[in-house]
Parts: structure tokens; C-alpha cells; sequence
């Protein structure tokens, strides 16, 4: 019998610097592995400038930390039942 892995993510605060994202995720259990490459792709715009100094380039400035909680729920496949 299949089971459906049901996997909730809430991000509760990104904060990104302007440029081309992809994501994607990686799951691994003793009876299956994947690797799901591209899942969403979004692109992060410049904030305009007001009157504050330019910036550095986007590749001189800093890491990125995210505030997240993960949540994953096994749940049984019905079997379909004839009548």
C-alpha cells in the first residue's frame, strides 16, 4: 500500500537580496530518495535608492539565515473498495 508524504514549510521571515531564485527540496526515507530540482523559480527586483548610498554588488553582501518551522504528516492511501 502507497503512502502520501505531506510536507508543510512556513518561512516566517526572507529577506533576499535582488536577483534570479530557484528551489528546490531533497527527500530521503529508508524506502525512497529524490531530488526535486526547480520546483519554483522568482526573481527579486532592486528596492529603489532613497538617498541612501549604493550598495555593494548583490555577490559582496552577506548570507542568508532563514526563520522556519517544518512540519511532515505520513498519511495511509485509502484502498479503493468495489462494490
Amino acid at each position: 500500500m502507497e503512502s502520501t508524504l505531506n510536507i508543510e514549510l512556513c518561512i516566517s521571515q526572507l529577506t533576499l537580496i535582488e536577483g534570479d531564485y530557484r528551489l528546490g527540496f531533497h527527500v530521503a526515507t529508508d524506502a525512497y530518495r529524490e531530488t526535486y530540482l526547480d520546483v519554483l523559480s522568482f526573481t527579486v527586483g532592486t528596492l529603489q535608492n532613497r538617498g541612501n548610498p549604493v550598495p555593494y554588488a548583490p555577490q559582496h553582501r552577506g548570507f542568508l539565515e532563514l526563520d522556519f518551522s517544518l512540519e511532515m504528516e505520513m498519511v495511509p492511501a485509502v484502498e479503493k473498495q468495489f462494490q
